[in-house]
């Protein structure tokens, strides 16, 4: 029995093919639905993992049990909403990357994989978002509060210089008067 280890990204309906995203924390579990046309219901479902410019199939469904467990990786098929999952418990950092749903089509002799749907997983510690709010909160209020002290600021400095230079009123200089007392004819 040969086997050609083609990938092909196959052209399908819009049920199938496209790309998600997925977040999770550290620890937890995660399952990841990937969902095939009819024309693949037959073929063994497959996960892969893009790792370094290469593919790693993580787990497939095999004959004869549509549900097989690797590890804290498991993958099962659920063949009347047309669908199947990988179950992957424990996140660890190594998890996050870009996975790959497909199955394997076999003629004759000679097989290939079919990949049809992306998914990017994207593994954070948790609270890491917590972290994030406590920093920039702090930083936004200090911010703010050095913009309202700036302006306050120039606000004084303006007023004061336009104090400074307005001219005033009722009030007479000595030089005007004495003037005004040596210009009388004697």
């Amino acid at each position: 029995m040969n086997t050609l280890l083609i990938f092909t990204l196959y052209l399908i309906t819009d049920c199938c093919m496209g790309t998600a995203a997925v977040n999770t924390y550290l620890g937890e579990d995660v399952t990841v639905e990937c969902k095939y046309p009819d024309l693949f219901e037959e073929n063994d479902k497959v996960f892969f993992k893009l790792e370094n410019r290469s593919f790693t199939e993580i787990t497939n469904t095999g004959k004869p049990s549509p549900k097989v467990q690797r590890g804290r990786f498991s993958i099962s098929e659920d063949r009347s909403s047309k669908a199947f999952s990988l179950r992957i418990s424990n996140m660890t950092e190594a998890d996050g990357g870009v996975y790959f749903c497909g199955v394997w089509k076999s003629q004759q002799s000679d097989g290939y994989y079919s990949l049809y749907t992306q998914i990017q997983l994207q593994v954070t510690a948790p609270g890491s978002s917590v972290i994030i709010i406590i920093i920039i909160i702090p930083v936004c209020v200090c911010v703010a509060l050095l913009l309202i002290g700036g302006s306050a600021l120039i606000y004084y400095k303006l007023r004061c210089k336009k104090t400074q230079d307005s001219p005033s009123i009722g009030k007479r200089s000595r030089t005007t008067s004495a003037v005004s007392a040596n210009s009388l004819p004697e």
